[in-house]
């Protein structure tokens, strides 16, 4: 879930599911921008920061800044996808366990 309600950069990090989202966009001597984004997850000791920097570099802190929202949010997405499990594969793994037990006894 997006907690913001616009896709511009914003100053501080949203949250979609369990990843915080960051820009961090970063100025080069010859006054263009490299897109940088943060993806932090976790508590204490127990949590992990994703920092990707990005090949394009743009005109503006803005638009390196939206570039990297834009890759962020596409990563947790794709992350959360590939961590969801379908509750109908959960119940058919039990069904399947269950069959293997009551043949042993």
């Amino acid at each position: 879930m997006i907690q913001s309600n616009s896709l511009s950069a914003p100053s501080a990090p949203i949250t979609i599911g369990k990843y915080r989202i960051a820009v961090l966009p970063a100025a080069h001597t010859a006054g263009r921008f490299s897109a940088q984004v943060s993806i932090a997850s976790g508590k204490g000791s127990a949590s992990t920061d994703r920092i990707m920097r990005f090949t394009p570099d743009f005109q503006s802190s803005d638009a390196a800044a939206q570039y990297a929202l834009e890759q962020g949010i596409r990563w947790a997405h794709s992350a959360q996808t590939a961590a969801y499990t379908p509750p109908n594969m959960t119940q058919s793994a039990m069904r399947a366990k269950d069959a293997l037990w009551q043949k042993k006894n």
